[in-house]
């Protein structure tokens, strides 16, 4: 177990405070974001938490323990997290059009009597961003917050359900990860030494 310490801080969602951090139940350690779970033996530096996602008698605990179910197992592909340019922004982190008056240089206000037009404040008139303004001045991208990359949205066949490469890159450097995929709409289970969890898989259209 201590041969494969897995940082569970890359499975957590830190803008969720309930799923922020890992937390242990019962004889496990827990972390989550939603789209992945991951389960290791109880680890004694990481308590319960009140606020914490109750895994004991769930659906979850269902899936993590249905070992029985799977048939097959299937190896996980080495992939890596899929980076493109963010259209909004042109890979700046910056909008080109403004956000507030959305390239209209105005913006409407209005009262129990009137409407009224002004000059939008935050591109100050101009409707779009030149990139010689204050960067101070500019709000961020709000597609991509900042970073001028955002996931591709690609996806890979396993078995009978798709997943994103993005969330198979998370799991895939796991030792000696592999995965069973009991269907197409219903999260797959995945195991590695020292631990096991799940994964939700795209919908097929």
């Amino acid at each position: 177990m201590r041969k494969h310490m897995v940082d569970l801080m890359l499975f957590c969602d830190p803008d969720v405070t309930s799923m922020s951090t890992p937390w242990s139940e019962g004889d496990y350690t827990y972390a989550t974001d939603r789209k992945i779970i991951v389960r290791v033996l109880r680890r004694p530096n990481v308590l319960e938490r009140a606020d914490a996602m109750k895994i004991t008698g769930s659906k979850t605990e269902d899936s993590l323990n249905g070992v029985h179910n799977i048939r097959s197992w299937f190896a996980v592909p080495a992939v890596e997290n899929d980076l493109v340019p963010c259209k909004a922004c042109g890979g700046s982190g910056r909008p080109d059009v403004c956000p507030e008056c959305h390239g209209d240089g105005t913006v409407s206000l209005s009262n129990r009597f009137n409407e009224y037009e002004h000059e939008c404040k935050t591109c100050e008139g101009a409707g779009k961003f030149t990139g010689k303004e204050d960067p101070n001045k500019v709000p961020l991208c709000g597609k991509c917050d900042d970073d001028g990359k955002v996931l591709s949205g690609k996806t890979i066949d396993i078995g009978c359900a798709r997943f994103s490469v993005n969330l198979l890159s998370r799991i895939c450097g796991l030792p000696n990860v592999k995965i069973a995929v009991p269907g197409e709409d219903v999260a797959a289970k995945f195991a590695f030494d020292g631990g096991d969890g799940l994964i939700m898989p795209m919908r097929k259209d």
